[in-house]
């Protein structure tokens, strides 16, 4: 039998070129209990990896979450703590600011300066007469006031906001003024205990 160049008979022209293609075979019961065995320990051993880190992201998101949510209630907490301090501060009489910083005071300045750190900014509403009216812009807008004592006694610097201008223009030497304020300085020096958030309480006598 010749055999053609194309790979087939040159009598009868069948095609003997061999198949190239994979033989294919039927699996085994054996060879498909191995395979189904290797997928379940493949889900076994990739499966659980996956949700593992599913679960990181979920509990990393859960902790950042907390955190964001304690530092939003502590910043809320201390607003509201400040607030109700300042809002509970009991305004402080005259006398008694007097006895503890004025010229009398048995204080030395050390001392007085470390106590005054509990004592700044708290509300008073005293009355005095006026001695001095500075209608001047911004920190010059004041006046000064003496308070009847029979201790020897400091002076009261009254700084107001510029809204109370029309009130203090008619305002005169000699006057009776109630007045409120928060305590910024005691007078260290300079004969005046000086307000700040200064306001006129009803009209001046």
């Amino acid at each position: 039998m010749t055999v053609t160049e194309g790979g087939r008979c040159s009598v009868c022209g069948l095609d003997l070129t061999p198949d190239s293609r994979p033989t294919e075979y039927e699996q085994t019961k054996e060879e498909r209990a191995r395979m189904a065995e290797l997928q379940r320990l493949h889900r076994i051993a990739y499966g659980p990896q996956s949700q593992s880190v599913k679960m990181t992201k979920v509990k990393g998101f859960l902790a950042l979450t907390i955190i964001v949510c304690i530092l939003v209630y502590a910043y809320a907490w201390d607003q509201h703590s400040k607030r109700n301090q300042s809002s509970n501060r009991i305004e402080v009489t005259y006398r008694t600011f007097n006895i503890m910083f004025g010229p009398s005071s048995p204080l030395s300045d050390d001392e007085k300066l470390e106590e005054f750190k509990y004592w700044r900014m708290s509300p008073v509403a005293w009355k005095g007469k006026v001695t001095y009216v500075n209608l001047g812009k911004g920190d010059d807008l004041y006046v000064t006031v003496k308070q009847a004592s029979r201790l020897s006694s400091s002076d009261v610097l009254i700084r107001f906001e510029e809204k109370w201008r029309d009130s203090l223009e008619d305002l005169k030497v000699g006057q009776a003024l109630r007045y409120r304020g928060k305590v910024a300085e005691f007078d260290r020096g300079t004969s005046f205990i000086t307000l700040k958030e200064g306001a006129m309480i009803g009209e001046p006598r």
